[in-house]
């Protein structure tokens, strides 16, 4: 697997990972929605050719969880699936 960052922020508000997504539109990001994964949930795919970075952001209860990588997307998506249940 490529190298990849977990994070996770506790005490996240709805409305706080919603402007986080937002930072994001606004910077270019065109993030999108993801389905299944924790009560909301979006992606972003950062840079271009060999330099690029996905991210997976997602929120259960109040608790945020971001994996990004310079793997694919699906490859996050994938993990944050498989950490998300032990939140």
């Amino acid at each position: 697997m490529p190298p990849v960052l977990v994070r996770f922020e506790t005490g996240e508000p709805k409305a706080g990972f919603e402007a986080a997504r937002q930072q994001f539109d606004r910077r270019g990001g065109h993030t999108m929605t993801r389905t299944g994964l924790g009560q909301g949930a979006y992606s972003v795919v950062l840079g271009s050719g060999k330099t690029q970075t996905a991210t997976v952001v997602a929120l259960t209860g109040s608790t945020e969880l971001l994996v990004t990588g310079t793997g694919s997307l699906p490859q996050a998506e994938a993990l944050a699936a498989r950490i998300l249940p032990k939140l």
